[in-house]
């Protein structure tokens, strides 16, 4: 792991300014935008203590990583872990909430926060996007991937949707084989097929295929293991879980585009070997994939659903790149007795994504203002569910975050898409949220600029607020204390769902609570999940220890 913070502070003496230390320390080329100064001890017993306010962080993105079949958040089992990676463009400019950049992060109980490295060259605007790809895996779950394109300073929040292949949501078909067939020196000897239980998805594999990995190495003689995905375009969750999002970037000859897909639907298939080695081409394309695509599916292009002879793009995912590339054009073809249906034939073993698609994606989209009727002081979260006017297709989940009473942003947009928004309509964990009378919204083209406002409502319940303290420390030194910048999540202790807020130099004020009700916070910081259970009173403020480990306190906050 890296860390890019440069600085290393020697341990404090008594009789040195440590404002005077941090500023002969920039002035030999390092960088830091922590304050530090004296406070009376927080625990209350006089001694004063020198403290580390850490507020570098300008960008965070906080993501959630929900099972598209039960809407829960996805805590693996004792012994497992939800594996999260970054690829793309941009990859060097993300780090974790304390600025240690990894290989391979680890979510907890869901739950996972990124940054942008703030140093002027990844400071994001219109003009230069800051785009990577998450890539999460775990287990038993499809491996599932997200583009992000952040725009400008600020909170972005994201719920990634994954596949449990032994309970698949609605639209999500899965079929499996195991021990098929016969491998000789990477050569198959018996034609092989496989189908999803209704025929959605066919995949045919002749005798005499040569079979390669990754690395253009063969694969072991003996029995093959088959799995083959079927993913619905009718069907919400199923396009949820879409590979990349229904909006991404797409390569077709020399030219790199963003923009917006209308999928006719998306098969996965993977083979594998005795040892459990995946192919990743079957050469001489010799691999034939059939899809069936229903009779609703809405071609953009003729503006009607569509019609024996209609052209589908075929587009591949590239997994090291989070892009899709053009592959080929397939017709389609109605069977009359068993509806349409399109065929292609293709080397590579990859997402196989039939769909057309719109180059009219923009950097930034329409900007919102929260009218504030709601008794709610803390940061604001708005969700929602994007839809095409065109045919009330899925585009995306939405999720606004910002303070009160600022515009807030919506990236990488649907450009002349119509869409409409259907907002969430609150729930046991908000009790603030989108007026009903403004959903669905309609938009005509959100890369229009224009400002929508959006009036909030509550359920009229009887709410408090408190503040919360958090009050780091480091076990190499007691003298010093450090008040984290972090976003934090809050939820009834009998609820499944969470909202967030911000905590801004050790400080979150939360609205929206009960008295004598019981609530959990909870906040993800270096792979780690920390939370609290408090249940309220009449106390005003609430203080919470934060303990970091020395590596933290090392390479984060400079203490030795």
């Amino acid at each position: 792991m890296v860390s890019f913070y440069k600085l290393k502070i020697m341990k404090r003496l008594s009789n040195i300014n440590i404002s005077t230390l941090f500023f002969a320390v920039i002035t030999l080329a390092y960088i830091s935008f922590y304050s530090c100064k004296k406070i009376s001890n927080p625990h209350g017993n006089g001694d004063e203590k020198d403290t580390i306010t850490y507020n570098l962080i300008k960008t965070s993105i906080y993501v959630q990583f929900i099972d598209a079949y039960t809407g829960e958040l996805i805590i693996p089992e004792e012994g497992k872990e939800l594996k999260v990676g970054i690829v793309g463009k941009s990859k060097a400019a993300v780090v974790d909430i304390i600025g240690i950049q990894k290989e391979e992060y680890i979510a907890k109980q869901g739950f996972i926060t990124f940054a942008l490295n703030p140093e002027s060259e990844f400071i994001p605007s219109s003009g230069s996007p800051v785009r990577f790809t998450i890539v999460a895996s775990l287990n038993s779950y499809l491996t599932s991937s997200k583009e992000v394109t952040i725009t400008s300073e600020g909170d972005y929040m994201l719920r990634i949707f994954m596949v449990d292949t032994d309970n698949p949501p609605s639209g999500v078909i899965i079929k499996q084989l195991s021990e098929v067939g016969r491998l000789i020196n990477g050569v198959l000897q018996d034609t092989v097929s496989i189908s999803t239980p209704n025929s959605e998805a066919i995949v045919i594999i002749p005798a005499g295929a040569r079979l390669l990995d990754s690395d253009s190495v063969k694969l072991a003689t003996g029995k093959l293991n088959l799995t083959l995905y079927y993913f619905s375009n009718l069907e919400d969750q199923a396009l949820a879980t879409f590979t990349g999002g229904i909006t991404g970037t797409v390569i077709q000859n020399t030219s790199t585009n963003s923009g917006v897909f209308f999928p006719a639907g998306l098969v996965k298939f993977e083979i594998s070997d005795s040892e459990w080695r995946k192919a990743s081409i079957v050469e001489n394309n010799s691999l034939t994939v059939s899809m069936a695509i229903s009779d609703q599916t809405y071609n953009p292009v003729s503006g009607s659903n569509i019609i024996d002879g209609d052209e589908v793009a075929l587009y591949s995912y590239i997994s090291d790149t989070g892009l899709w590339m053009f592959d080929q054009w397939a017709t389609i073809t109605d069977t009359l007795y068993s509806g349409f249906y399109t065929t292609v034939k293709t080397s590579r073993l990859n997402n196989y994504n039939f769909s057309w698609f719109e180059r009219n994606n923009c950097n930034q989209g329409s900007k919102f203002k929260v009218e504030d009727n709601c008794q709610q002081c803390e940061a604001i979260m708005l969700e929602g569910i994007v839809r095409k006017q065109a045919d009330n297709s899925f585009v995306s989940n939405i999720n606004l975050v910002g303070e009160w009473n600022e515009q807030i942003n919506i990236p990488f947009s649907t450009g002349g898409t119509p869409v409409y928004i259907d907002w969430d309509q609150g729930n046991q964990c908000s009790y603030c949220y989108v007026d009903p009378a403004v959903s669905p919204l309609l938009i005509d083209n959100m890369c229009s600029q224009e400002l929508i406002s959006l009036p909030l409502t509550d359920d009229s319940q009887t709410t408090m607020a408190i503040t919360a303290t958090f009050i780091g420390s480091c076990d190499s030194d007691t003298n010093i204390v450090v008040l984290p910048s972090f976003g934090l999540w809050i939820r009834p202790v009998d609820a499944t769902c969470w909202r967030w807020s911000s905590m801004n130099n050790g400080v979150a004020q939360i609205c929206s609570v009960i008295y004598g009700e019981t609530y959990v916070l909870g906040t993800y910081y270096d792979g780690k999940w920390k939370q609290w259970t408090i249940t309220i009173s009449n106390e005003e403020t609430y203080t919470f220890a934060i303990d970091f480990s020395q590596s933290v306190c090392l390479n984060a906050f400079g203490i030795l």
